[in-house]
């Protein structure tokens, strides 16, 4: 009797394995022969996901770079009152709130109305500039290299212009309409996105200690000790790479946006603050960011005089030299301590990948993997040794 139920049992078992086998196949073949589908359905589902944690991760970014003037008050400033022990870190929270509001609201009453009236003086003035680009095309400059591809952009632009004017093309308005109320939309969502960041940034520095507690406890539960304790050390490594760069490089390209409007300032330049600040802003890219936003700035200067323009890209030209061998070494730091041939590298691919934020960010990404990377070949080399 026993014998039977267990030769039954076994048969029992072969057949849901049998049936199990023939459902994975059915579900392998469904998804093979719909393999956009299924690819878009799961990306389109993580995109809503990113979506609806957008206001997280502006939050987190947000009390990343805010936490550490956060310490510095509670501990230096309120920490020194006993009577403030309890509320110390809320009154830290709040000043560092406080001072960065300051900032953006100076900024707006002070920088922004500079430039939006440099680019409304910029975008009255293309009418002038196109036509003196009209009188370089016919002009007896047209004959060299250099004229003729710029007769060539020329030539599409204007082509370009009159299809849309034209009354063939005229209803291309309407999708143009449709994108800027688009853009409306989109625009108001970001900025929901951000006041609701800046909440959320408060609760990630409140509840600091308990995430970082709780983290800790999940990689003591599914990892050994000697794993917990290097996860921990490169992620110690990744917040000294990231933060010291992207603060580092941010300082210095304040510094450099600031002597570049002087310079043109004094250069008697048009725009210079607009113009100062297109190159401040590229500067936060290694290397490559003051040319990137040197030749617009150049070109537009063209414009004014070609004297100006020739004076102005040697000062850039200048200011980046300055920039590359005394400055940012002195304010980065070696935070990223790569050869200027892999920081070449991995701009361009980052820039590949992900666009700006991966020119930005491609350096210190590089400088994360190859501290993994040697760190890893470096074990197995001892344990080579060992052996």
């Amino acid at each position: 009797m026993l014998e039977k139920l267990k030769n039954l049992k076994d048969k029992g078992f072969n057949i849901l394995t049998v049936l199990f086998v023939a459902v994975s196949i059915i579900v392998a073949y469904k998804i093979v022969m719909n393999f956009e589908n299924v690819i878009g359905a799961v990306f389109g589902g993580v995109g809503k996901l990113l979506s609806l944690l957008t206001p997280f991760v502006i939050g987190a970014l947000l009390a990343y770079f805010l936490n550490p003037a956060v310490k510095t008050f509670e501990t230096k400033v309120y920490g020194r009152f006993k009577k403030l022990e309890k509320i110390k870190k809320f009154l830290a929270i709040l000043t560092v709130y406080a001072i960065a509001l300051g900032i953006i609201v100076l900024l707006i009453n002070t920088i922004i109305p500079i430039i939006v009236k440099s680019i409304v003086n910029l975008a009255m003035q293309i009418p002038a500039y196109f036509d003196k680009l009209l009188e370089f095309r016919n002009g007896q400059w047209n004959d060299s290299v250099v004229g003729k591809i710029i007769f060539n952009a020329i030539a599409t632009v204007e082509k370009s212009i009159t299809e849309m004017i034209s009354e063939n093309k005229i209803f291309a308005i309407t999708p143009a309409i449709s994108d800027i109320l688009g853009g409306v939309v989109s625009a108001t969502g970001t900025v929901i996105d951000v006041v609701f960041g800046i909440v959320i940034s408060v609760y990630f520095i409140l509840e600091k200690g308990r995430l970082s507690a709780g983290a800790q406890k999940l990689l003591k539960a599914f990892l050994k000790k000697e794993n917990c304790a290097r996860v921990n050390f490169y992620a110690g490594e990744a917040h000294r790479i990231f933060s010291r760069f992207i603060v580092g490089q941010f300082l210095d390209s304040v510094i450099i946006g600031v002597i570049c409007i002087i310079g043109l300032r004094l250069l008697n330049v048009e725009n210079s603050v607009l113009y100062g600040s297109i190159i401040g802003v590229t500067n936060m890219i290694p290397y490559f960011g003051p040319f990137i936003g040197g030749v617009p700035v150049v070109f537009l200067v063209l414009f004014q005089s070609p004297l100006k323009a020739l004076w102005t890209g040697l000062f850039i030209f200048a200011l980046q030299q300055v920039d590359s061998m005394l400055m940012a070494p002195k304010i980065i730091g070696e935070s990223v301590d790569l050869s200027p041939f892999w920081i070449t590298f991995a701009i361009l691919i980052g820039g590949g990948l992900f666009g700006v934020i991966g020119m930005f960010l491609g350096a210190p990404s590089l400088a994360f993997i190859f501290l993994v990377t040697n760190n890893w070949l470096n074990r197995r080399i001892a344990n080579r040794e060992n052996d």
